[in-house]
């Protein structure tokens, strides 16, 4: 039996799911606006903290579930220097000295292929950018697959050609919303090895130090902690690290291919319903301190990978 495709209206937009042969393991996306995910199920469990409407989708509340790019955290008073000439984002607001998140979060992509096959499915979505704002006057095209495995594992792999005509700097990272207890505080969590990047409080942007970061070196619940902080990874960069997230059902496996994909934050939101673990290609700021930034030559493609998995109990 082969996998599943199936698309149907979601308001203005149209969403796509594709599922395995049992509808075991099911991911329904909308290209449309930043390939948002609706839903997340891997072995039979919603694992997900998903938008239920289009009005909520639009909302964009929290960026749940959305692509972030070409930038995937903040930006210091929105202003980077590149190639001798200074550009800047808009502000996230007035009173915030920072942009956040590029212009990804509502950008849209387009379905260009679904593969489906008796132990896979795969679905590709593009972004084709023609450097229209003037605060990132770099064309490039962004191709996501996202691709379903036998033993519940989601595979997301990330493409960006560059083509302009001179390189470009571009970070990129994924905002996921997860669920595997009743309650944020009953997760149990485990980090693998990091350091977390110091930040000033008040408008969260990179000292410039990272700091030994240990709470979660063995799975403990996350009780009332509360976290929207950035890691580096400091394991062997040869292999894919793991952030466990488990419940009374089974235990999250979120992966990432360390060698572009070496930062992730985790984010608790105030309403502690869900926990956010990012992938992110580069560090806080980095269009500014280059920590991580890819720089993709005229004619060039940078590829990256980064997953899920769901051991089920």
């Amino acid at each position: 039996m082969l996998y599943r495709h199936h698309a149907a209206p979601f308001g203005d937009f149209v969403k796509h799911t594709i599922s395995d042969p049992l509808g075991q393991d099911r991911i329904t996306l909308v290209p449309g606006c930043s390939c948002t995910l609706l839903e997340l199920t891997l072995a039979g469990q919603a694992v997900g903290n998903t938008y239920h409407t289009p009005e909520e989708m639009i909302e964009n509340s929290y960026a749940k579930n959305v692509l972030l790019f070409p930038l995937p955290n903040r930006l210091r008073d929105g202003k980077y220097d590149w190639n001798g000439k200074q550009y800047q984002f808009p502000l996230s607001a007035p009173d915030r000295p920072f942009a956040i998140h590029g212009f990804g979060r509502r950008a849209p992509f387009k379905a260009v292929r679904v593969q489906l096959r008796s132990n896979r499915a795969s679905f590709t979505c593009r972004y084709t950018y023609d450097g229209h704002h003037d605060y990132y006057p770099f064309p490039f095209i962004l191709d996501l697959t996202f691709t379903l495995h036998p033993k519940h594992r989601l595979e997301i792999t990330v493409q960006v050609y560059n083509h302009g005509e001179q390189v470009i700097p571009f970070g990129f990272g994924w905002h996921p919303y997860f669920t595997v207890a009743e309650k944020v505080s009953e997760t149990v969590v485990q980090l693998p090895a990091s350091q977390m990047v110091e930040v000033d409080a008040q408008a969260m942007l990179p000292t410039g130090n990272k700091t030994a970061y240990n709470l979660f070196d063995a799975a403990r619940p996350m009780q009332d902690t509360k976290l929207d902080n950035c890691f580096h990874l400091t394991g062997d960069q040869a292999k894919n690290a793991v952030i466990h997230l488990a419940g009374p059902n089974g235990t999250l496996e979120c992966l990432q291919e360390t060698g572009k994909f070496p930062y992730f934050q985790v984010f608790t939101p105030p309403h502690f319903e869900a926990i956010a673990v990012e992938p992110m290609s580069c560090n806080v700021d980095a269009f500014n301190n280059h920590e991580g930034l890819w720089k993709v030559a005229p004619g060039e493609k940078v590829k990256g990978r980064f997953g899920l998995r769901f051991i089920p109990k």
